[in-house]
């Protein structure tokens, strides 16, 4: 059976918009575009889109889930089960909450008061979290398997890879004390763009990097602090020099028009 992206919207209770980013950034494309130039899904994208959906349950991200899928050890119903787990634990708390509720409007009806234990019976989310995180230890162990197979292909050693790091961000460090100061802009924006590539072509050696994914880790170095102060490292302000570099790239990507 085929479905249009509006049709399999409606029927995973997603927005077409999300459908779109899920297509644009490689997640889950369309079996194909017809002549109307409509994209088409088919039973396979429909069950790729489940366990998207089941995993964001378990907060993966986007580029987590990615990787999951795509790994070839992936095994669909170990995925399932664990999937069937957690939301048995959703559900039995949930049960809980609702037998607390309708003991507290008992109790304020003037019926049996509850002790302070009642009150609170349902309300902590330490075993669904504990699961969370039991579910994202195992299934990360993929992405990280997967980046380490990546990482021995190139013969690499970790301070070969550290070292080729730290010589893109003192790249960007340059072009940042050099922004304003020099007269050929045009070459400027040259060199930004390169720069901008060769950290996408630094993370591909681990996962396959998309531009928005590129654009999410750009983020990160200005809003996690631990990214944000060790990039500062090479020069105050970087982390901003970099999110703002890297959003350029993107949205001349997405124009095509240049910067």
């Amino acid at each position: 059976m085929e479905y249009t992206v509006k049709r399999l919207a409606d029927i995973a209770r997603v927005t077409v918009r999300t459908l779109h980013h899920y297509d644009k950034i490689g997640l889950l494309k369309p079996d194909h575009v017809n002549e109307s130039n409509y994209r088409i899904y088919t039973e396979n994208e429909v069950e790729r889109l489940q366990h998207i959906l089941f995993f964001r349950e378990l907060d993966f991200s986007l580029e987590e889930i990615m990787n999951v899928l795509d790994s070839p050890r992936f095994d669909k119903v170990s995925a399932l089960e664990s999937h069937r787990t957690l939301l048995e634990e959703k559900k039995a708390r949930l049960d809980i909450l609702i037998k607390t509720i309708d003991k507290t409007l008992e109790e304020s009806r003037g019926g049996t008061k509850m002790n302070v234990e009642q009150k609170f019976e349902g309300l902590s989310k330490e075993t669904l979290e504990a699961y969370k995180k039991e579910a994202k230890q195992r299934w990360g162990k993929e992405i990280v398997e997967r980046s380490e197979a990546n990482i021995k292909k190139s013969n690499l050693t970790e301070e070969d890879l550290q070292k080729e790091l730290e010589g893109i961000f003192k790249v960007f460090s340059d072009l940042m004390y050099k922004e304003g100061k020099t007269s050929d802009k045009d070459q400027f924006k040259k060199n930004l763009d390169k720069a901008v590539k060769s950290l996408k072509d630094y993370m591909n050696q681990f996962y396959a990097c998309s531009d928005e994914m590129l654009l999410g880790l750009s983020d990160m170095y200005v809003n996690d602090q631990r990214f944000n102060r060790n990039i500062s490292r090479f020069g105050q302000g970087l982390p901003d020099f970099i999110n703002k570099a890297v959003r350029t790239y993107v949205n001349k990507h997405k124009t095509g028009n240049g910067y």
